[in-house]
């Protein structure tokens, strides 16, 4: 079985207070179709998070037979993100996966609000070669203007991926500095208005990245609109 150097499946997560409970059962989830005992998650989160909250959390995760790791972002590192009004920072703190977990060659991030409902390694040992992560096209319904993908130098619809699976290679990002790139393009501030990190690595990485069947990341958008209206074929929906 694929998994970390010590044979676990790692699995990235984040979540500020408010997100607490949809972690909690993402996570539920995740143990429910996977034996527990092979699961490592990293919980990424900021000081704002209530000391008893990230407790529970953890208790949680363990009490489920999973091993849970949590990565602290410091104040001089969350300094770095914009504070969205709808996001906050913590959807920010994925691109730092790559130093904050130097023994890693790749890991699978996770939002908070996903649902997992079968067993991930086949997407974990997806090749990737010096591709820099794997991800679903965003069915955004009904689609964007050909001005909102240009806006992030993205050809069209085809090539904007969501962010809310990520299967992230963590050797190339390191040795290619892809995290430096991005914080550089968040300084420029431009384009953080509407989903401001998911913007940011497609403006960045959108030709590095490995296009996955929209199974691995099956978003509301998908089951909302005419097939044809969608960036995939009728026989993957």
């Amino acid at each position: 079985m694929p998994g970390d150097v010590n044979g676990f499946l790692p699995i990235a997560c984040a979540a500020d207070e408010g997100y607490l409970p949809h972690c909690a059962a993402m996570l539920h989830s995740l143990c429910g179709v996977h034996d527990p005992a092979r699961l490592h998650v990293y919980f990424l989160h900021d000081n704002s998070l209530d000391v008893k909250a990230h407790r529970r959390l953890q208790e949680y995760a363990t009490g489920l037979g999973a091993r849970f790791t949590s990565l602290a972002v410091g104040p001089e590192m969350t300094a770095q993100f914009p504070d969205h009004v709808r996001f906050g920072r913590v959807a920010w703190y994925r691109i730092l996966l790559p130093q904050l977990l130097p023994e890693l060659d790749r890991v699978l991030y996770i939002d908070s609000d996903a649902i997992v409902t079968a067993v991930l390694d086949e997407l974990f040992a997806m090749p990737l070669g010096n591709q820099a992560l794997a991800a679903v096209t965003d069915p955004i319904f009904p689609p964007a203007s050909m001005a909102f993908y240009q806006r992030f130098g993205i050809p069209g619809a085809a090539q904007y991926f969501n962010s809310g699976v990520l299967l992230m290679n963590l050797a190339t990002w390191r040795s290619e500095g892809l995290s430096a790139k991005l914080l550089d393009f968040i300084r420029r501030g431009e384009g953080l208005d509407s989903w401001p990190d998911q913007n940011a690595l497609n403006a960045v990485l959108w030709g590095r990245r490995r296009a996955l069947a929209p199974r691995w990341n099956a978003m509301n958008r998908i089951f909302e609109g005419p097939l044809e209206g969608l960036p995939h074929t009728e026989d993957e929906m």
